[in-house]
């Protein structure tokens, strides 16, 4: 298995095999972790992080010798200064103001998401003009059989004859 990890301005692209399974990772995104001859490349900018595994022998773009120059090679790409990814070392002061930035958008989406529970179920295309609503009901009068006559009586009038209507059409 061939791995190729090339170093772009803002990614690293790591193809297995040159069979089109390439995927690109922003190097801000990018935390490394060496275990025994593997280095692991996490992309943080994925939820959850994504995980690439590779054995050093396999990978034969850059050029390596061990597990430890290839996590040096890459710690190389990821620490660009100028022209690169802008993120600065890997370093673990770099981690904890990831994982503090990371902090802070989950605290934004906490507080949104409190704001959307506060107003679940609320008719909002109704709720403010309710009350005009019911006045205009109790207080505009329409002209029925000469005589002046508020919406709301109408209605109970309705209602009356609905309830009559169901007990003729339905007689128990």
């Amino acid at each position: 298995m061939a791995i190729q990890i090339t170093n772009n301005t803002n990614t690293l692209d790591i193809d297995f095999d040159g069979n089109g399974d390439q995927y690109s990772v922003y190097k801000t995104n990018v935390t490394l972790e060496k275990s025994g001859d593997y280095v692991v490349i996490v992309d943080s900018g994925r939820v959850p992080a994504k995980e690439y595994k590779v054995l050093y022998s396999n990978v034969t773009v850059p050029a390596n010798t061990d597990a430890d120059d290839l996590y040096s090679i890459l710690l190389g790409y990821i620490n660009t200064t100028s022209g690169g990814g802008g993120g600065g070392d890997a370093s673990s002061a770099n981690q904890i103001t990831q994982i503090a930035r990371q902090d802070t958008i989950i605290g934004h989406v906490d507080e949104i998401e409190d704001k959307l529970d506060s107003i679940d179920g609320k008719d909002f295309a109704t709720s403010t003009k309710q009350e005009d609503i019911k006045t205009k009901l109790d207080t505009e009068t329409v002209i029925s059989n000469s005589s002046r006559v508020t919406l709301n009586e109408i209605l109970e009038e309705i209602k009356i004859t609905n309830k009559l209507l169901r007990k003729i059409y339905n007689p128990e």
